[in-house]
């Protein structure tokens, strides 16, 4: 995509049936906003630990995509989480 995509969109996250780390393992709404520079969830922002990666396809009216969120674990190694979102402008 060449444009920004518009600035919000509401999504629903749908944790994939290998989450098992405590808080990933239910499906939640969330919000997309984009500013420029910036990309961002309330979810997320409330996450302070780990990396997240989202890989999103945009459509007229809606998305599609992937959300992965890896954060190390209390055995030192890294943990993930994989989810699918769909979303809609909101």
């Amino acid at each position: 995509m060449n444009e920004m995509p518009d600035p919000e969109w509401s999504a629903q996250i749908q944790p994939g049936a290998a989450s098992k780390l405590k808080g990933t393992t239910q499906p939640y709404p969330d919000v997309i906003t984009f500013k420029v520079g910036r990309f961002g969830t309330p979810v997320n922002t409330k996450r302070k630990r780990g990396m997240t990666e989202f890989e999103l396809v945009f459509k007229d009216t809606g998305f599609d995509g992937t959300m992965k969120w890896t954060k190390q674990g209390e055995d030192g190694k890294p943990k993930t989480a994989e989810y699918t979102l769909t979303g809609t402008k909101k």
